[in-house]
């Protein structure tokens, strides 16, 4: 099974929960970036990349967190193995998905 979590502090949780319950056994993945705003438009390719760290950096400018925060994550290389593992996952015909609301 592989959970997907948004915030560092849900990926100790949910290995709680792992711990709590074995039928939830699985990988654990956090994506840090926030997929819920902003240009998504070819982030898998260089180009779709630059644009959205660009949005980032130009709405963080002025901000306390800085321009140089919007570097501070990159969640292409764990997408890309997500995307693996899921097609995997998929051919067991099986899969759960979460949202912050069942976490709590």
């Amino acid at each position: 099974m592989i959970h997907i979590v948004f915030n560092e502090t849900e990926v100790n949780l949910m290995k709680q929960v792992i711990e709590l319950d074995d039928t939830f056994t699985g990988e654990v993945s956090q994506i840090k970036d926030d997929y819920a705003v902003g240009p998504l438009t070819a982030i898998d390719t260089e180009d779709g990349w630059q644009a959205r760290l660009c949005w980032w950096k130009t709405l963080l400018h002025g901000s306390p967190y800085g321009e140089e925060a919007a570097g501070s994550f990159d969640d292409r290389e764990t997408v890309k193995q997500l995307k693996v593992d899921l097609m995997k996952t998929r051919r067991k015909k099986y899969g759960y998905g979460w949202d912050k609301i069942s976490m709590m």
